[in-house]
């Protein structure tokens, strides 16, 4: 698990972009502590996946006060992931 932005206590993370790519076949998923606010996205040696920016969020944390977190199984991920913290 890897925190991606600390929990705020009057505030949500909204994930308004990504860009994702692994060095093995393995899985990620966002959760927020609490929940998964995805479910487990399959990924294949060198894959990976890119959600432009957006004014919409593609996902946020369910609740202010929670950690955003992304959650891999199996080899190293890097990219980038857009966070907008507000209420």
């Amino acid at each position: 698990t890897t925190a991606l932005a600390t929990a705020d206590a009057s505030n949500k993370h909204k994930i308004i972009g990504a860009t994702i790519v692994t060095d093995l076949a393995g899985t990620v998923k966002f959760t927020d502590g609490v929940a998964d606010l995805t479910g487990a996205m399959s990924l294949v040696t060198s894959g990976g996946f890119v959600w432009p920016t957006s004014i919409i969020p593609y996902q946020q944390t369910g609740a202010v006060n929670r950690a955003l977190n992304l959650v891999t199984t199996l080899g190293a991920v890097k990219g980038i992931v857009a966070i907008l913290t507000e209420p």
